[in-house]
């Protein structure tokens, strides 16, 4: 049984299924990572929707490529839109995989969509893109515990690459930023990875026995009791 976490990667899913072996054009959001298809692309420059490319080899292996033809790159989509294209070609291709005899477009009743697992971004205290001066404007004159959730700086975002190099993982970080004592002010690393949900630990082995993954963010914010109890409305 395949497992998704997202409704969006199922509706690619299905918008693929349908869609796919018809002379249609495809369309990405590069915000949401939403797919649809269309006779014509006909949209404005400033929109987020751009025309892509999904490719099936002999194998039955999926790809997607931008309109240059060149494999599709994390930075010409948003980090919400990247990982949900991603997850999406993940599922097809272990489709594929599982099922060698069936294409992949027929093997779609072996998914399983986990709607339980919430997304970071409809969390409360998700601020999204907001600076570490900002957040931190924001906590000033809140109570011990409150806290707030947003995208990693540019810092954040380049040892997450590595990290995710040299463990060989597939990692999607975001910040967590919190009142402490005193007026003090910290941040702590959440990783969401291909095992899970975990709390950076200084530690670069993320395989090392120190490291617990949960099956959600709600998991991982709970090992940050009661440090952290308060999300910012």
């Amino acid at each position: 049984m395949i497992r998704i976490t997202r409704k969006e990667v199922l509706n690619n899913i299905l918008q693929i299924k349908d869609n796919l072996l018809k002379s249609k054009k495809v369309l990405l959001n590069r915000k949401t990572g939403a797919i649809q298809f269309q006779d014509k692309a006909l949209f404005h420059p400033a929109d987020p929707w751009r025309e892509i490319h999904i490719q099936v080899d002999s194998l039955a292996h999926f790809a997607a490529k931008n309109e240059r033809d060149e494999p599709l790159k994390s930075s010409e989509l948003e980090p919400v839109a990247w990982r949900i294209m991603t997850e999406t070609l993940e599922a097809l291709n272990l489709i594929t995989s599982l099922h060698p005899e069936e294409t992949a477009l027929e093997s779609l009743s072996k998914i399983n969509l986990l709607a339980s697992l919430e997304k970071i971004e409809e969390l409360p205290g998700w601020k999204g893109k907001i600076n570490r001066f900002k957040a931190e404007e924001k906590l000033f004159d809140q109570p011990y515990g409150t806290y707030l959730l947003r995208y990693p700086d540019t810092i954040t975002q380049t040892m997450a690459e590595a990290l995710a190099q040299s463990n060989q993982m597939d990692i999607t970080p975001y910040l967590i930023t919190i009142k402490g004592m005193h007026s003090s002010i910290s941040e702590v690393l959440l990783l969401q990875t291909n095992q899970g949900w975990t709390v950076y630990r200084d530690n670069p082995d993320l395989k090392d026995l120190e490291y617990f993954y949960f099956n959600s963010i709600q998991g991982a914010l709970k090992k940050l009791l009661p440090k952290a109890h308060l999300p910012l409305h």
